[in-house]
């Protein structure tokens, strides 16, 4: 279907045919993302989702996925950058499909709850530069932010200078986590992979729910932004 509908708008149509068809074909596309989202949900339930363990190029395939979201950013007015930190090696492995699903994901939440203005800032580093004492943390992130913008003049020390909420809280889990476990082949690395906006936000008493197959914040949610629900209980 999405064959033909590509064939047709490449057959001299009229502007409103072309919206017609344009529309139709992105709307394909959507029904595709969403079957296979429900799809993988029903593998990882069930304990047969497979995860490959390929070598890939970590920032092509971030650069890959951050692409797709250009257009809409500049449309919203919303500043889109990354950092990768050098620590990062040029090719790790994993399964670059799932990575990109992951970041897809995130970023596109990012994109859908982010009003005109502001910014998504996508960073990653090795787990162990930021598993440390908060003002240790504080000096990574700043020099990442200095790296892509220079954030002087914002009152906030952000990319775009609107306020963000406390960056550091969730990382604290992230800590507890990466120190339960050491790792005997110095060969395994973990990263962190964090992604801030300056949406809307979502409240202490949602955070809890988010993640759990088909819910979103709450009931106006999908009637206010779309989506289903899903897409951040897979990442």
């Amino acid at each position: 279907v999405l064959g033909m509908l590509k064939m047709l708008m490449d057959s001299g149509l009229d502007a409103n045919q072309q919206d017609y068809a344009e529309t139709a074909h992105a709307s394909g596309k959507d029904l595709i993302s969403l079957i296979n989202e429900v799809l993988d949900q029903a593998k990882i339930e069930s304990g047969r989702l497979e995860l490959e363990a390929v070598p890939f190029d970590l920032r092509a395939a971030l650069d890959n996925v951050l692409s797709l979201f250009s257009g809409k950013s500049h449309e919203k007015g919303i500043e889109l950058a990354v950092y990768i930190s050098d620590q990062v090696p040029e090719f790790v492995i994993g399964d670059p499909g799932r990575f990109r699903q992951i970041i897809t994901n995130l970023v596109g939440n990012s994109i859908k709850f982010t009003h005109d203005k502001g910014h998504i800032f996508v960073s990653v580093h090795l787990a162990d530069e930021v598993v440390g004492p908060p003002d240790l943390r504080d000096e990574v992130l700043r020099q990442s932010l200095n790296i892509v913008h220079d954030s002087s003049n914002n009152s906030y020390n952000t990319l775009s200078g609107f306020p963000v909420v406390n960056r550091w809280k969730s990382w604290e889990k992230f800590k507890k986590l990466s120190c339960t476990d050491s790792m005997e082949e110095t060969s395994i690395i973990k990263l962190l992979v964090t992604v801030e906006d300056t949406g809307v936000g979502i409240p202490s008493e949602a955070q809890s729910r988010i993640f759990m197959p088909f819910m979103q914040a709450d009931s106006s949610t999908s009637r206010t932004y779309g989506g289903t629900g899903i897409g951040l209980s897979i990442s």
